[in-house]
């Protein structure tokens, strides 16, 4: 039964189940495109943020050693952490192509894959914030140790 073949002497309610009985489902969901799109930016962005780290952590080592600051924290951490997030964010991005692979091939994304990649968005922001604030004391506390050695 297509639109025109929908009796219009029926209630609106009884139309309106009519319509949507033959209306086409979608099951197609944009959950993987922007999993993709948010692994790339992540990657892009932690690897500049390791890169950088790569480059400046020696300098700062030997900057420290000169004037006999004593670092409170291993800078090879914040490597080992950024590195960490950036093998998160590649995961990320090769989950989101394989999730766009299974949606093509199941025409639509499982309800389980579909909470799964809500879970990985809240961990993704939460991720953000760790960062934020693991930045935050590393750029604090060795300015707050240099203050303290004079």
């Amino acid at each position: 039964m297509d639109s025109a073949q929908i009796p219009i002497n029926l209630p609106i309610n009884e139309q309106n189940k009519v319509i949507e009985s033959i209306k086409p489902k979608n099951n197609y969901s944009v959950l993987p495109v922007i999993l993709i799109i948010l692994g790339l930016l992540e990657t892009i962005w932690f690897s500049y943020y390791l890169i950088t780290l790569i480059l400046v952590i020696p300098k700062l080592g030997a900057l420290y050693s000169n004037l006999n600051v004593k670092q409170t924290t291993s800078p090879y951490l914040a490597v080992l952490l950024v590195a960490m997030f950036v093998l998160i964010a590649l995961a990320e991005t090769f989950y989101g192509i394989w999730l766009n692979k299974l949606q093509k091939a199941q025409s639509g994304l499982p309800a389980k894959h579909k909470r799964i990649v809500k879970i990985i968005f809240a961990l993704t922001i939460l991720l953000f914030a760790l960062w934020f604030v693991a930045l935050v004391f590393s750029a604090v506390l060795p300015i707050y140790t240099l203050n303290s050695a004079f």
